[in-house]
């Protein structure tokens, strides 16, 4: 990994949060690791088909949280 990158660790956490605030939740399980590991090293290159390719079968909706 080249200096100044996020590792694939810190993408999970990254998209995770981001994927819970808009109502999703991504079942990391259902992703290989090192599929991972490419994904999130040819996104930090400006190449997002493999990222959405492994999210694909990860991203699950969940009910809104009531407003109170």
């Amino acid at each position: 990994m080249k200096a100044g990158r996020p590792s694939a660790c810190t993408q999970r956490a990254c998209l995770s949060q981001l994927a819970r605030d808009a109502g999703y939740r991504l079942r990391w399980e259902h992703a290989d690791r090192d599929a991972n590991i490419d994904a999130a090293r040819a996104a930090a290159d400006g190449d997002l088909a493999p990222m959405r390719a492994l999210l694909e079968p990860v991203v699950e909706a969940v009910r809104p949280r009531q407003r109170r």
